[in-house]
């Protein structure tokens, strides 16, 4: 076995490898970018390699500092993770080139993989079941359009080198194809340098159903089972599951069989997935060959008892696989969440930033966290905003749910958004337990997944306001307790005066509220508003206390109950066990007018993380009208439009397109109209 290992990513992923590579005795060398000099993968290896500034095309993706990476530090084997360089045929190409060994499958494999219509043509001409398409090589407009109608609409247009949802659009009718396929070639050119497109019958509701496949160089292989991968949003995975639920049994042993004629065919070695799309019908068609370890692997070593990384080293090393097929069990049911820094609420809109608080659930059997950041680190615009992924096993799916559920409704981040309280909605809706799972479950149920509740919580609003009041006793106690001027009013302040009688305006979950505290006794008050039904009175204590974070016991009506509260940039956000709420004070008007100022007088400003400039659709003295798309920014891999709030003509462009826009700065102005 090697000694020494490379590994060319960053963040959970490397961190996971990091682990095994340490319980199998093989030294890591992590690499690092600017953004990266005190990250957490870097932190957990033996060795790290500074490769570069932040962009991933000035450091994760530059196959040349990586392999000086491996040989300045003597690692003898490199392993990609997943995304960058792991898909690359070329980097496998130069890794064994120079006398390096490659955790992955062969260059060739990668290579026939890669296309999406090389790869199905392939896979057609092996007998793996291929949706009805056109995958060839001509690109002319009249011919593809003619394609088309042959094929029949619905339909679905895609880059031939795809990936992560873009260059992708679905056509219902003819007249509709110039226009969709326009508009596909323009964005897979934008994105992968690439305009030609292959043309699939677009399946209703489809559901995205993987399998993980192995191979050995021995001539060995064998698949691990599948996964249900259909949740996603924007075309991306945010729930998976193993195995795939409510399948007949004859359609899960197809899927395996079929996987493994898929892996054979281009003579496969290591780690791979197989993804299909599945109809209504669990018929299924393939889709594409991930050549590398998956994101969601955990679920499948939670299910099997396996450890695949381990197996990747060995499979690498020349090793035969570490079990028959026949030895492979599934046993019981896995789920995965990936929790991103992310507002759902804004079309799941990218939320870099610090960390602030970061609280994980209580380690225990059967959960695992996999993650690359720490409290206090930053989430930054330059990478992925995946946080974690969550991952837990039951005996059957309604417990690995409920676990699930738990262990989400546990965490505790603040200093960004993110997608838990979303994730905690789609795994208790009726539906998805069901078993109704596709593609585009979040869109058709996009209203009851984010039903806004009219009605204020009283309960919740009390304790919101009992939070508070405690805290700011907390922090009285803490001044008078560090005090050494017997004459500050800290050192002498009686507990009975930190809280006093006082009206306060608050918004709670975006709801204006005026309310009156008053003072019974140290951990007690009542609280009056025109908010609540009746005045409540409250009482409770501080079970335990961390920086900028509570966890207390509250009782209103006789009735007891566990709470979180966190102080985050002058919000307190209560957690409890079946929702989340946000007490902040009340906007003053004037304050509210003025952040609204700068779009009044017709300047953009960017978002408050880094990010680049792609595209500029206006010129300087060109007339827009309100809604006309102005620019997009693209950042941790998702784009941004912006769109005119009025109309106006264009005085300034601040940037060229491709420059790096700094957070906060002016990108756009345009004189108003009425003004002009």
């Amino acid at each position: 076995m090697f000694e020494k290992v490379l590994i060319a990513n960053r963040g959970e992923i490397a961190c996971r490898i990091i682990k095994t590579a340490r319980k199998m005795g093989i030294q890591s060398v992590a690499v690092f970018s600017d953004a990266d000099r005190y990250s957490r993968h870097v932190q957990l290896a033996d060795q790290a390699f500074y490769i570069g500034p932040s962009p991933a095309i000035e450091s994760y993706l530059r196959m040349d500092k990586l392999i000086k990476a491996a040989e300045m530090t003597g690692a003898t084997a490199i392993h990609p993770g997943y995304g960058f360089l792991s898909e690359s045929a070329k980097f496998a190409e130069m890794v064994i080139a120079n006398k390096i060994i490659w955790i992955g499958p062969p260059s060739s494999a990668i290579e026939a993989m890669g296309l999406k219509s090389i790869s199905k043509r392939i896979m057609s001409e092996a007998g793996v079941n291929v949706i009805p398409g056109y995958h060839g090589d001509e690109q002319n407009v009249e011919f593809l359009h003619e394609m088309a109608n042959k094929i029949g609409y619905p339909l679905m247009i895609k880059a031939v080198a795809g990936g992560g949802g873009k260059g992708m659009r679905i056509v219902r009718k003819t007249e509709e194809f110039l226009h969709g396929l326009k508009s596909c070639q323009s964005e897979s050119e934008k994105s992968f340098g690439d305009g030609r497109v292959i043309l699939e019958k677009y399946i209703e509701k489809p559901r995205h159903v993987e399998v993980q496949i192995f191979a050995d160089t021995h001539g060995n292989c064998i698949h691990l089972f599948e996964r249900d991968c259909s949740i996603q949003r924007r075309h991306q995975k945010i729930i998976e599951e193993a195995p795939a639920p409510f399948l007949h049994h004859d359609v899960r042993q197809e899927l395996g069989q079929q996987a493994i004629l898929a892996a054979k065919r281009v003579k496969y070695e290591g780690a791979g997935t197989v993804e299909f799309i599945m109809d209504t019908e669990q018929k299924f068609f393939f889709m594409e060959m991930n050549t590398r370890l998956q994101v969601e692997h955990p679920v499948t070593e939670m299910i099997t008892g396996t450890d695949l990384v381990e197996w990747q080293f060995r499979v690498a090393n020349g090793e035969k696989l570490p079990a028959k097929s026949s030895e492979l069990i599934c046993n019981g049911h896995s789920v995965e969440a990936r929790i991103y820094a992310e507002n759902p609420t804004m079309n799941f809109q990218p939320s870099p930033g610090p960390l602030l608080h970061l609280k994980l659930p209580t380690k225990r059997k059967n959960l695992r966290i996999e993650t690359g950041v720490r409290q206090g680190d930053i989430v930054t615009a330059y990478y992925d905003p995946m946080i974690a992924k969550l991952v837990v096993w039951g005996e059957s799916r309604e417990i690995a749910m409920r676990k699930l559920f738990l262990a989400l409704r546990e965490y505790r981040i603040s200093g960004l958004h993110t997608n838990i309280d979303f994730l905690s909605n789609v795994i208790r809706h009726k539906p998805f337990l069901d078993g109704e799972l596709h593609t585009g479950y979040i869109e058709q149920y996009h209203d009851q997944l984010f039903a806004k509740n009219d009605t204020i919580d009283e309960t919740s609003l009390a304790q919101s306001i009992f939070g508070l009041v405690l805290a700011e006793s907390e922090f009285l106690k803490e001044k008078r307790a560090i005090s050494q001027d017997p004459s500050s009013p800290f050192s002498s302040l009686d507990p009975k005066f930190q809280v006093c009688d006082r009206k306060i305006d608050l918004e709670f979950d975006s709801k204006t509220i005026s309310c009156t505290i008053h003072y019974i006794d140290k951990n007690k008050i009542e609280i009056t508003s025109p908010s609540l039904s009746q005045p409540v009175i409250c009482e409770g204590s501080i079970l335990q206390n961390s920086q900028n974070s509570f966890d207390l016991h509250t009782l209103i009506n006789n009735e007891l109950e566990k709470i979180s509260v966190i102080f985050d940039k002058g919000e307190l956000k209560l957690h409890k066990i079946n929702s989340t709420h946000i007490l902040k004070q009340k906007e003053h008007d004037y304050l509210s007018q003025l952040k609204q100022s700068s779009i009044a007088k017709g300047k953009i400003v960017s978002p408050p993380y880094s990010s680049t400039l792609t595209k500029v659709y206006v010129s300087q003295g060109q007339t827009v009208n309100e809604g006309d798309a102005l620019l997009t920014l693209t950042a941790m891999k998702q784009e941004q439009t912006i769109f005119s709030p009025q109309n106006g003509i264009v005085n300034k462009v601040y940037f060229e397109e491709n420059a790096s826009v700094p957070s906060n700065s002016t990108v756009l102005t345009f004189r108003i109209e009425e003004d002009s």
